[in-house]
């Protein structure tokens, strides 16, 4: 888990997708070594969610036909993490250099 005083290098608000159409509204923060997501205190489901960079496998946006393009992360262990947020293609660069500097 990230060190409390570690500043985000970004931050949005999201909605992550737990299920095929149920969302936890909440805020996602990139760091240098993990991303966290932080839902609303009014979600009565979700609840804080932490991926390593280094357990990220591949990270891809899916047009979903219509409705907001979905960032994906696809975990090492085969796990999927969705998320819908504005300027995911900017998100989605820096995860993968962070990616990049984890495997160096």
């Amino acid at each position: 888990m990230t060190d409390a005083t570690e500043n985000a290098l970004i931050e949005r608000r999201a909605n992550h997708f737990r299920r095929s159409i149920y969302a936890d509204g909440g805020k996602i923060a990139l760091y240098e070594s993990e991303i966290s997501f932080t839902p609303h205190k009014f979600n009565l489901s979700g609840g804080e969610l932490t991926i390593p960079i280094d357990e990220i496998e591949d990270i891809e946006i899916v047009d979903m036909g219509g409705f907001s393009p979905q960032l994906i992360f696809e975990l090492k262990d085969g796990r999927k993490d969705r998320f819908v947020m504005w300027d995911r293609i900017d998100f989605k660069r820096k995860v993968e250099e962070l990616m990049e500097r984890s495997t160096e």
